[in-house]
């Protein structure tokens, strides 16, 4: 991941080369002031270990760089998770995919499929879609790779309102987090197993069935980590508020995701229902 981006490339250079400096000290032999100050701490090792931590400096240099890459990514995640900006998480990941490794790809491609479709550029959503042609053959990485995947098509098959694919692809998510087997994290398993229940109720409400969406959704809002779950959860929860005709609850959801929203495409609906209320 790291040669995704220039700076953890630079890197990867400095610490390449800070280690070959510090092992070719051990080749120097010093004295100040009648002191041995070369090799380094007075030790001397044998050339078979100077060659053998020569070979080893790339890999610790690309284990250092790996590490800072993922706090990289992790800072690029956070456009979308907290500053719900969906717009600017897509161009940045699409900034990285020239410079992304083969096998990291559909990754790529899943978080920007998800990206566009928070953002509500659905055309866009359908051309990384297409793109994805298979996911690793490790069994935990290719279920949660799957996982994410369906979780997107239920997304886009719901903007269509097409029903009979999303139910079907509701119903493959279920099917990789009932399955104890594929490897995947509990912790993992635990997060999607509560993006499944709000995504299949944000898709029962869409039909007009609200039964038991008001307990999901306050229980997303209590109990989400980031502020773009929030966000959903509060826009779809001003629905199920409009529906019952409890307006002032309905106004203060749709106000919040106006308010944090960003440039999720949810805002704009709910600028529209906030104008239907307000009349």
């Amino acid at each position: 991941m790291y040669k995704c981006f220039k700076k953890s490339r630079i890197l990867w250079w400095v610490v390449l080369i800070l280690e070959l400096i510090f092992i070719a000290l051990f080749f120097v032999d010093l004295e100040v002031a009648g002191r041995k100050v070369l090799p380094p701490f007075g030790v001397d090792i044998t050339l078979h270990w100077i060659l053998m931590l020569w070979v080893l400096s790339p890999i610790v240099a690309g284990i250092i760089s790996e590490i800072y890459a993922r706090k990289l990514m992790r800072a690029v995640d956070s456009i979308l998770y907290e500053e719900c900006d969906p717009c600017k998480f897509v161009a940045e990941y699409e900034r990285f995919l020239p410079k992304t490794p083969e096998n990291i790809i559909p990754f790529m491609y899943l978080m920007i499929c998800n990206g566009c479709l928070l953002a509500g550029d659905i055309e866009s959503a359908k051309k990384y879609i297409d793109r994805i042609k298979g996911f690793p053959k490790n069994k935990a990485k290719n279920a949660l790779y799957r996982l994410v995947h369906y979780s997107n098509m239920v997304g886009y098959s719901s903007s269509f309102e097409d029903w009979v694919a999303t139910d079907n692809w509701l119903e493959k998510m279920k099917e990789i987090l009932d399955d104890s087997a594929n490897g995947i994290k509990p912790n993992l398993r635990d997060g999607f197993r509560l993006t499944y229940i709000s995504q299949l109720y944000a898709v029962n409400i869409s039909k007009g069935e609200f039964e038991g969406a008001e307990e999901v959704f306050l229980a997303d809002i209590n109990t989400s980590k980031s502020k773009i779950s929030k966000v959903l959860s509060q826009h779809r929860l001003g629905k199920v508020y409009l529906h019952f005709n409890r307006l002032d609850e309905a106004k203060a959801a749709f106000e919040y995701v106006i308010t944090n929203g960003n440039t999720t495409g949810c805002v704009t609906e709910a600028k529209e229902l906030l104008e239907h209320i307000n009349g």
